[in-house]
């Protein structure tokens, strides 16, 4: 089932990967199914889509890598 993930907070950087890719994984039933991550110091967040309508990475960087959408 597609899906968004997160955690934010006080979380280990390890432990924070780890529940991100947990919950990721929960979401996607089948083989198919797209998964992408995002973890940085403040925050870990996962997108599970079917890739049909946007089968871009998320988040969407500018050149820079300054700003994400």
């Amino acid at each position: 089932m597609p899906g968004l993930v997160g955690v934010a907070g006080d979380v280990a950087p390890e432990v924070r990967d780890r529940l991100v890719s947990d919950m990721a994984q929960a979401l996607k039933h089948e083989d198919w199914y797209q998964v992408h991550l995002y973890t940085d110091e403040a925050v870990g967040c996962g997108r599970v889509s079917l890739g049909i309508l946007n089968p871009e990475p998320q988040p969407i960087w500018n050149e820079d890598r300054s700003w994400a959408s």
